[in-house]
């Protein structure tokens, strides 16, 4: 099923929730560090995963991956917010975002930068119960269209899709998220409210949500 504009429909379970971007305070806080979040691993917080490090082996908890624009624009860092967003809740976030990522790296696997870079990301996406694709209109975001293309294709992956308005490929989305039963949305307001409702469903029922459309 798929959805858009501020005020996004989303299923959750068999119930029509309302996801509003003006109930949702999105300016930046500091809300500590990746650090921070790890110290209060095995608790009620969640637990960020920067790439390229890795989780234990056999973790029940639920877990993010944030696919989508990684260059910095206007707005700022999404993946900072939602995650800030989500900090009280017991879940891992899989961040591929890399500060270190500069133009000496190279986009081959004679770079073993890069290449363990690649691993740990299409490892992280096949960990992950959620899949979060943020598409920024300001961008292109070509390798986040064939995340977004890998993850609708794993049968029983939840996608929760932001698609801003004035992205160029945002027919092509919203072709697919259509196609696939998955969630689109237009505003990072709208998508960080179908993510927490998401996530709170699969804390309540205690094992991931699999996607209508699956």
């Amino acid at each position: 099923m798929c959805f858009h504009d501020q005020s996004a429909s989303y299923l959750k379970r068999g119930k029509t929730e309302n996801a509003r971007a003006g109930n949702f305070d999105i300016s930046a806080h500091d809300h500590g560090s990746d650090d921070d979040m790890d110290a209060a691993r095995g608790g009620n917080a969640a637990t960020v995963y920067p790439a390229p490090r890795r989780r234990a082996s056999g973790s029940s908890r639920p877990s993010i991956f944030l696919a989508g624009t990684t260059r910095q624009t206007s707005s700022g860092d999404w993946r900072a917010r939602l995650t800030a967003a989500l900090s009280a809740h017991p879940i891992d976030v899989f961040n591929p975002a890399r500060a270190d990522w500069d133009a000496t790296w190279r986009e081959d696997f004679t770079d073993a930068r890069w290449a363990q870079q690649v691993e740990w990301e299409l490892d992280a996406q096949d960990e992950a119960d959620l899949v979060v694709v943020y598409l920024a209109a300001a961008t292109d975001a070509p390798v986040s269209l064939l995340e977004l293309g890998l993850a609708v294709a794993r049968t029983g992956k939840t996608v929760v899709v932001c698609a801003e308005d004035g992205y160029r490929k945002r027919g092509n989305v919203e072709a697919v998220c259509a196609r696939f039963g998955h969630v689109l949305v237009a505003t990072e307001g709208a998508l960080v409210m179908a993510v927490k409702a998401v996530v709170e469903d699969m804390l309540a029922e205690g094992a991931p949500v699999k996607d209508a459309g699956s």
